[in-house]
């Protein structure tokens, strides 16, 4: 009887420390996967920045762009206009 015992309190035992290994390694996969999801999450939103300030760049290029634009074509019909005065038509006409 203390044989049957003795191994019952045994395999308990085992049992026991079976089924806490189990839990850690349960656990430390769920800290794993934990660790992985924030990775993705920060990669997300550095990615979602990045794009961010790139669409940004672009949209105020294209605004600088925009508004430059009538100027540069003033100061094209001002300068041919002074080319007009200076040269002779066939030498304007050519450049």
């Amino acid at each position: 009887m203390k044989m049957q015992s003795v191994a019952l309190k045994q395999q308990e035992l085992a049992d026991s420390l079976s089924a806490a290994e189990q839990r850690h390694q349960d656990q430390l996969l769920h800290e794993r996967e934990l660790t992985s999801e924030q990775g993705r999450k920060r990669a997300f939103m550095v990615t979602g920045m990045a794009v961010l300030l790139v669409a940004l760049g672009l949209w105020s290029r294209l605004r600088f762009t925009r508004r430059a634009k009538p100027a540069i074509e003033k100061e094209k019909d001002r300068s041919e206009g002074l080319l007009r005065n200076i040269l002779p038509e066939d030498v304007v006409e050519e450049l």
